[in-house]
C-alpha cells in the first residue's frame, strides 16, 4: 500500500487567499456576461466555429502540461502514479470536456455540465495550490478550472443546451460512478480522490 504523510499529499509554499478566491469568480462572471450579450455575433459569425476549437486547444494544452510536471522524472514510483490518476471530479472534468470537443457525443456533455460547473465553483471557493502567483502553475490551475465553467456556459448561452430531468438522473448516476472508482483507489491505495477519506486532513466531509 502506498503511505503518504497524513493521509494526503504534502504541499509548501504559496497560500491562497482571498483575492485568489475572488478573481476567478469575477473573471467567469464577466465572460459569461459577454457570452451574453454578444451570443448573437457569435452566432452569426466563425467565432461559433473558433471558440470549441479554441476551449479544447486550451484545455489539452494545461493537461498536457500538468503531467508533464508531475511525471517529469524519468521514472516515476507506482504510488506517484497512483497519486495523479484523472479521477477528481474536476480531473474527470478535464477529460470529459477534451473527448466532448473532439468528438461531439452529446452524451458527454450532458455528464460534464453541472459536474464541470460544481467542480469549478468549489475549486475557486476552496482553491488548492502551492503555486505562486509568478509561476506558470498557479495560472495553469486557475485557467483550467475557469474552462470547466466556461465551456458548459458557453454551450448553454451560444447553443441553447437545457438542463432537463434526463440530464440531472445521467449527471447523478455518472458521479456517483466516478465516486465508487475513486473511493476504491483510495481504498487499495491510500489517495484521497474526491476527498472521500474521513481520514484526510482535507476532505469532502469537513465541508458538510
Amino acid at each position: 500500500m502506498c503511505v503518504h504523510e497524513n493521509g494526503v499529499a504534502s504541499t509548501t509554499g504559496y497560500t491562497v487567499g482571498f483575492i485568489d478566491t475572488l478573481w476567478p469568480i469575477l473573471f467567469v462572471l464577466a465572460l459569461s456576461v459577454l457570452f451574453w450579450i454578444f451570443r448573437e455575433k457569435i452566432r452569426n459569425t466563425k467565432a461559433r466555429q473558433i471558440l470549441p476549437y479554441v476551449f479544447l486547444g486550451l484545455m489539452v494544452i494545461f493537461e498536457i502540461s500538468l503531467f508533464i510536471t508531475i511525471f517529469k522524472a524519468p521514472f516515476v514510483h507506482i504510488c506517484d502514479t497512483l497519486s495523479h490518476l484523472p479521477l477528481h471530479l474536476c480531473s474527470t472534468s478535464a477529460v470529459l470536456i477534451i473527448i466532448y470537443l473532439s468528438t461531439k457525443k452529446h452524451i458527454f456533455l450532458e455528464i460534464l455540465f453541472i459536474q464541470g460547473i460544481v467542480g469549478a465553483l468549489v475549486t475557486f471557493i476552496f482553491p488548492s495550490t502551492a503555486s505562486f502567483p509568478y509561476e506558470y502553475d498557479y495560472w495553469r490551475f486557475f485557467l483550467s478550472h475557469t474552462l470547466l465553467y466556461l465551456v458548459p456556459i458557453y454551450y448553454f448561452i451560444i447553443e441553447g443546451f437545457r438542463v432537463n430531468k434526463r440530464i440531472l438522473i445521467i449527471a447523478f448516476v455518472s458521479s456517483h460512478a466516478f465516486a465508487a472508482v475513486a473511493v476504491g483507489v483510495n481504498f487499495l491505495a491510500d489517495t484521497h480522490y474526491m476527498y472521500l477519506n474521513t481520514d484526510n486532513a482535507s476532505n469532502l466531509f469537513s465541508f458538510i
